[in-house]
């Protein structure tokens, strides 16, 4: 390798980008035909977010050299990063067409089919990578997700326990472990599992996504130092913003809430009528969309959507970008509706560590707290947020008069009349229900209510129809409780 190459490179790896430019700079008229050269000079524009010139130059190296795999693969990632899945499929196929047994390459194949949503071609690809090198942690951590997002939970909790004998120490493995387990409610070794995610917290390890921990753990203090371990990344990854608020004098305050739940959900379930509700002389009402393509009739979705002054759907932008527009829409309050939730699958939650306006709030979707020093505020109420909890708080906490949570005002009842034998129970019987998601029964309170309907011989405890596995599993248990 030529020494100034080399050097280069040396200061890429370094994290000294601008320097490396510059570098590159100073010799490209030597170098203006080196496929080497190019693909560094490519990386080094890319984390400079100087996109165009470096997708420009991993094309010109690949001009002239259409077998330099590494270009390849570079360039395909870096359409990935940018959320660009049609453009990176295509650069990873070459890749593997130049090395068949690049299982890495299978890997980030599945994971741009998984964004989007082809997620029975992402496991073909995840089996391969798995088929050609059985120890790669990611191939079974991979496959893991998919089997998930398929409802495969047993199978995605054989790959999680295949990745774990690799390497117990893996970020984030165990939490996996735990949060698939408690989903099916398989219970075996459960106060084992919890000690172990209890000790590793308390020394610091990334263990678990923070929403697993806020359902498994039932202590603050832990709460918030596994909020505080996650946010941590995103701040050492992206660079925060001094976002100062524009136009002063402007009449209206610009509110952008921000979610990728603005569908047939909970989240929209709940703040819909809160949306419509904004005083719109006082307040602009903008509507961030983080979330997947919606491909059918969602009636609450086309709702939240007209309840704004003004819909964006981000759901392909980076961070960055996102980050950017919100400034450009001059957003005087972000509204963050989604922080920790859904385990970080669709939130986007590193665009509020660079920056979407001057305050930044966590509301509704994840009650804790986000431990990020990016976020300013948290909306709740004292039954959420009690006197002795609050230290746990990152957040500066705005508590509402009685309950933090917004809602339908006028809910319609039926007036049908509902029968018990409509639903399969029997009528004299006095029915004990849950329709919460099984991920949320843990084997002690499931103890109490099998104790509770042995001492009520004439009493049904009815449950949420969730999972296969969890409906079996709990069934199973409760046959042992009865004995």
């Amino acid at each position: 390798m030529d020494i100034k190459i080399s050097n280069i490179i040396n200061l890429f790896q370094k994290k000294n980008f601008n320097e490396a430019k510059l570098k590159c700079i100073e010799v490209q008229s030597l170098y203006e035909n080196n496929p080497e050269f190019l693909n560094i000079f490519a990386a080094i524009l890319f984390e400079l977010k100087e996109y165009n010139n470096s997708i420009e130059k991993w094309k010109k190296a690949i001009d002239l050299n259409s077998n330099y795999f590494m270009a390849h693969e570079n360039l395909a990632n870096a359409f990935l990063n940018l959320k660009k899945y049609h453009d990176a499929l295509d650069y990873f196929n070459k890749a593997i067409k130049i090395n068949p047994e690049a299982f890495q390459i299978y890997n980030n194949i599945g994971n741009t089919l998984t964004k989007l949503n082809k997620f029975n071609e992402a496991l073909d690809c995840y089996n391969k990578a798995i088929n050609i090198k059985p120890n790669d942690i990611y191939g079974h951590i991979f496959k893991g997700h998919v089997l998930s997002e398929l409802r495969k939970f047993s199978e995605a909790l054989e790959c999680y326990k295949s990745a774990y004998i690799i390497n117990p120490d893996h970020p984030l493995l165990l939490g996996y472990i735990a949060h698939t387990k408690t989903i099916i409610c398989d219970w075996e070794n459960y106060k084992e599992t919890i000690d172990l995610l209890k000790y590793s917290l308390e020394n610091g390890k990334k263990v678990s996504y923070p929403f697993t921990i806020l359902t498994l753990l039932d202590s603050p203090e832990l709460q918030k130092k596994t909020a505080e371990i996650w946010s941590d990344q995103f701040e050492k990854l992206y660079q925060k913003k001094n976002i100062i608020l524009k136009n002063k004098n402007k009449k209206k305050l610009r509110i952008g809430y921000y979610s990728a739940d603005f569908r047939n959900h909970a989240t929209s379930h709940l703040i819909a009528e809160m949306l419509e509700y904004h005083n719109r002389s006082k307040f602009e009402v903008f509507g961030f969309y983080l979330g997947r393509k919606i491909n059918y009739q969602d009636i609450w979705h086309e709702r939240v959507k007209n309840s704004f002054d003004k819909f964006l759907d981000v759901s392909s932008l980076t961070e960055y970008q996102i980050s950017e527009l919100s400034v450009k829409e001059e957003i005087d309050i972000a509204v963050d509706l989604m922080a920790h939730c859904n385990n970080g699958m669709e939130n986007r939650f590193g665009a509020f560590v660079i920056g979407c306006a001057p305050i930044q709030v966590n509301f509704l979707g994840y009650p804790g707290t986000s431990g990020a020093k990016s976020i300013d505020y948290i909306v709740a109420d004292k039954n959420l947020i009690s006197d002795d909890n609050e230290k746990f708080f990152s957040e500066k906490i705005i508590f509402l008069p009685n309950s933090y949570q917004p809602n339908v005002k006028d809910t319609k009842i039926s007036d049908k009349k509902i029968t018990k034998e409509k639903f399969g129970l029997t009528s004299e019987k006095f029915i004990f229900c849950c329709f919460n998601q099984h991920q949320k029964i843990n084997p002690i309170i499931f103890d109490v209510w099998m104790k509770i309907l042995k001492k009520n011989q004439n009493s049904i405890l009815w449950l949420l129809d969730d999972n296969i596995y969890s409906n079996k599993n709990l069934v199973s248990e409760a046959k042992k409780k009865r004995r």
